[in-house]
């Protein structure tokens, strides 16, 4: 089994995991876990505290609140950006496929716009409704005392890639371990990508990860990382595979930016780029 999860933003607090569920979603089941609650499916908002998880019954999928950034303009003050909160929560489910996700919140940003305040997971979109408490210079909050409302939406994915990701935070300084890009190729919506790194006999992580804004240009240009995490993995052969993304997400942010469709050129890196001027390029057309 490959493994692939999400690196989170600079993180203001790390947090663990563990199970809950909302008044909304009222536990119609009656029964607690060592871990946690459950609740019967996605038809309402699902709540869950700080270190906790929700299992959804009729999707065998558990979902974890383990870490968070808050950035949102605390109550009490005047600041020239409104900020945000980015969450992230961790998936799995019935074949014990494990992916993180990244949503994210702005105030006065309507998520149904900025569409890539959503994250996309194990073939579901999920969207960060609340993160609460709100901050308040007068009364931090401690990170016990966080929750998360979300609305979580089972989407097709026919192209069976992981999506693209967005963070305001550094993606290049969240690099983990070693990897090297040999080439590529963009097919449409689906962007393949040709790796090598050091490995042979266990699990890794493989992201996609950029900052939701473009380089002014003809065309435009944006900057994505390729992010990699050795997870178990203590063998020295060097590996060569194929990674696949769905990159629909890039012309969404295009579109909600410019309110039109053109030419995109995408720069993929890796961590060995960052102060470099070699670059690997795609040419993504609406």
């Amino acid at each position: 089994m490959r493994v692939k999860s999400l690196l989170a933003a600079p993180l203001a607090a790390i947090l663990a995991v563990g199970f809950a569920c909302s008044d909304e979603t009222a536990d119609p089941v009656g029964q607690d876990s060592p871990r946690g609650s459950f609740v019967p499916d996605l038809s309402k908002d699902i709540l869950i505290v700080y270190e906790q998880t929700v299992f959804v019954e009729s999707e065998s999928l558990s979902v974890t609140f383990r870490e968070f950034s808050e950035s949102r303009c605390p109550r009490g003050t005047v600041c020239i950006w409104e900020g945000e909160g980015i969450v992230e929560l961790v998936l799995e489910n019935a074949d014990d496929d494990v992916v993180s996700a990244l949503p994210v919140i702005r105030p006065a940003r309507d998520p149904g716009r900025f569409t890539w305040l959503k994250a996309y997971a194990l073939g579901y979109r999920i969207t960060l409704l609340e993160l609460e408490p709100y901050p308040d210079i007068d009364d931090p909050s401690k990170p016990e005392e966080y929750t998360v409302l979300l609305d979580i939406e089972k989407v097709p994915n026919p192209t069976g890639c992981d999506h693209v990701m967005f963070t305001q935070g550094d993606p290049a300084a969240m690099c983990k371990d070693e990897l090297t890009i040999r080439g590529g190729l963009i097919d449409c919506i689906v962007l393949e990508i040709y790796v090598s790194y050091i490995g042979g006999c266990g699990d890794h992580e493989f992201i996609l990860l950029g900052r939701p804004n473009f380089k002014e240009s003809y065309p435009v240009q944006i900057d994505l990382y390729v992010h990699h995490r050795n997870i178990d993995d203590y063998c020295k052969a060097i590996v060569v595979d194929t990674l696949c993304f769905d990159v629909r997400r890039v012309a969404g942010l295009y579109e909600g930016i410019y309110q039109s469709c053109d030419d995109i050129l995408i720069n993929v890196l890796d961590c060995s780029m960052v102060d470099s001027d070699e670059k690997f390029q795609v040419l993504m057309k609406p």
